[in-house]
């Protein structure tokens, strides 16, 4: 797996990534809002979806409510699981946690 995020926007504390797993294969989009203190799964235009959400202050995964939440999850967020979106997350708080802003770009390769 490999992904590449790049910040597409900025809102005041949010800011809009657009995320290409695979080489650009899938794509998905979250939302760093730094006011919240959270990364959340978002629509192409920024909406918050609501299906994943990961802290920055200590990191936690809010958990899936049951197998089907997290087949919608999926569908909504261009076919992004909950363990990539952890990935992909984790890299971004790190980077967020590590300057204090928005990072403009955000990858990485695994395997």
């Amino acid at each position: 797996m490999s992904f590449f995020a790049t910040l597409l926007s900025s809102e005041g504390p949010t800011h809009l990534y657009r995320v290409h797993l695979d080489g650009g294969e899938r794509l998905a989009h979250l939302t760093l809002d730094t006011e919240a203190g959270e990364i959340v799964s978002a629509a192409e235009d920024g909406t918050p979806t609501g299906a994943l959400r990961v802290f920055l202050e200590d990191g936690e995964l809010e958990p899936m409510a049951d197998q089907e939440a997290e087949g919608e999850a999926r569908e909504e967020n261009g076919h992004i699981s909950r363990e990539e979106f952890s990935w992909i997350s984790v890299h971004l708080r790190a980077q967020y946690l590590r300057t204090g802003t928005a990072p403009g770009k955000v990858s990485k390769t695994y395997g």
